[in-house]
């Protein structure tokens, strides 16, 4: 018999690989905020650089991790539906 649906451990095990993902990718950008907040960098580029760090790569880095979280939560909910919708049909 052919099995429809999704390998509901490959979701799970996707969904938790993807939530590391977005933990490693949050203390990346935790330790990219420490250090350039402290950097003992002065004048009109360091300021250009913290500024363009802080207001454009952090955002991008936080967007990504609440995107890598979203998904990671929806694969791991779907597992149980896929097992469900499966023995449904059986």
């Amino acid at each position: 018999m052919t099995s429809l649906g999704a390998d509901t451990d490959q979701l799970r095990d996707i969904g938790v690989r993807m939530r590391q993902g977005m933990l490693r990718l949050r203390e990346v950008r935790t330790r990219i905020m420490r250090d350039v907040s402290a950097a003992d960098r002065h004048g009109a580029d360091a300021e250009e650089f913290r500024g363009r760090a802080l207001g454009e790569a952090i955002p991008a880095m936080q967007k990504a991790q609440d995107d890598l979280l979203r998904r990671s939560d929806d694969l791991v909910r779907q597992a149980p539906e896929q097992t469900a919708a499966r023995e449904a049909r059986a």
